[in-house]
């Protein structure tokens, strides 16, 4: 059976192609703009990567606000996590998103138990380190090895994302180092997204998921705030939503899919 997921985030949008339990495509785009045509063209790049037409999907499993059209099932993001993760239970699962942290607490054959996560602020998502990286002028991608040299002497308080960006500008403006004001970040990420690890209860282990999970330094930072707990990041943790939601579609529906537009 042929399946196909696809994850709609703020920042980048995810396809992946699944094939019984064999991942046979990943493609990740920039959402751009218009994320209905990102997500379209996502699936379409995936698909060809694949070997595999529109025709041969037996479902198509989106994450998503609206419709594309394509026959999807839309599946909740909390539903994807529980599924994809369930073999690394019991525990948590902690899903860093751009605009969302969500915590799922989920049972062995993927029944989501309980969650939590942060409403509007995307103080506690990666859109945080992003704006905190253009601020610095530095890459995305340097942030982690800046932070790892950084004292972690410079606390950041601010709760919401547009006190907490003055704030950041107020320590480069006073002089602080690149360095510490990364691992300031990172600490704050952390102590933000640990609290809903301990709304839901401390576990045996918490899955890390999201594109935060590829920061080191930001692991090293949640170990500190929710210790001795076992962190596990599966292997490409930015697709794990897909993978839920081509599992999602494939246990829920063995009908074929609607015409495409």
């Amino acid at each position: 059976m042929i399946t196909a997921g696809i994850d709609c985030g703020t920042s980048y949008t995810k396809a992946l192609v699944l094939e019984d339990d064999r991942v046979l495509a990943r493609k990740a785009v920039r959402s751009g703009p218009i994320p209905k045509e990102a997500a379209k063209e996502c699936l379409r790049s995936a698909l060809e990567e694949a070997w595999v037409s529109y025709e041969d999907l037996d479902a198509l499993g989106l994450i998503g606000e609206s419709s594309l059209g394509l026959g999807e099932t839309l599946v909740s993001a909390s539903k994807a996590l529980s599924l994809a993760c369930r073999r690394f239970v019991p525990g948590l699962i902690l899903d860093l998103g751009a605009q969302k942290c969500r915590a799922v607490k989920a049972d062995e054959k993927g029944g989501i138990l309980e969650t939590a996560q942060n409403e509007d602020c995307a103080a506690a998502g990666g859109m945080f380190l992003e704006l905190m990286a253009e601020r610095l002028g530095i890459a995305l991608e340097k942030v982690d090895e800046l932070s790892r040299r950084g004292s972690g002497d410079i606390p950041l308080n601010a709760q919401c994302l547009v006190f907490a960006e003055a704030e950041a500008v107020s320590l480069i403006a006073g002089g602080a180092r690149k360095e510490d004001i990364c691992r300031a970040v990172m600490e704050a990420l952390a102590r933000r997204c640990s609290a809903f690890v301990r709304q839901l209860g401390i576990q045996e282990s918490v899955v890390l998921t999201g594109g935060l999970a590829l920061n080191s330094c930001f692991e090293e930072e949640l170990r500190n705030q929710i210790k001795p707990l076992r962190l596990i990041t599966p292997e490409y943790p930015i697709f794990v939503l897909c993978l839920g939601a081509a599992i999602a579609c494939r246990e829920s529906s063995r009908a074929p899919l609607l015409g495409a537009e």
